[in-house]
């Protein structure tokens, strides 16, 4: 009986009406060679990009160690600028170690110090004021150093943007450095 009325058994009105056969769902994978070959450069170009992202990243660790020292340095000093300006000079010299060959740098105080920053930034010059009173801050004792607050909080600022933005060379033009 069943061979009779198959599966629509009990409904008679169904009998002989096959059911509709749909099509396969079209793929979104690239049918075509062109499309999968432009699919494998971008991923590449992405896998590439991501890469450079990383070693990028990698080599400017140094920054952010830098900048989170100096940040403690601020929030350990309370507004305190004195505090905070006793530490830049050590600061800036360690950055500029770790940027650049110890040859080129452990050697350089005074003026020359300050044209070195100037020469590896774009920002506001260590050699004009109020960037001048980094040299009193490294070699005077505090009770003689001439910093107004006003100046004190520009040449915090100037450190930091030297650390964000100075132009370190290449890894592989630094001998020693990873």
């Amino acid at each position: 009986m069943s061979e009779l009325f198959g599966d629509t058994f009990g409904n008679y009105m169904l009998h002989g009406i096959d059911e509709i056969r749909v099509p396969e769902p079209v793929s979104w994978w690239p049918q075509t060679i062109g499309w999968k070959v432009l699919a494998l450069a971008l991923l590449l170009w992405l896998l590439y990009r991501l890469y450079l992202g990383a070693r990028r990243w990698w080599k400017n660790r140094y920054r952010r160690a830098a900048l989170a020292q100096l940040d403690a340095m601020q929030r350990q000093a309370n507004g305190q600028h004195q505090e905070v300006l006793a530490g830049l000079p050590e600061l800036l010299k360690a950055t500029a170690l770790q940027a650049y060959p110890r040859t080129e740098v452990a050697a350089l105080s005074g003026t020359e110090w300050l044209a070195f920053l100037d020469s590896h930034y774009d920002g506001p010059a260590f050699s004009d004021q109020p960037g001048r009173k980094l040299i009193d801050v490294a070699y005077r004792d505090p009770s003689h150093w001439q910093v107004s607050a006003e100046d004190a909080s520009q040449l915090i600022a100037m450190s930091r943007r030297w650390v964000q933005q100075h132009r370190a060379i290449g890894a592989s033009e630094a001998p020693g450095h990873a």
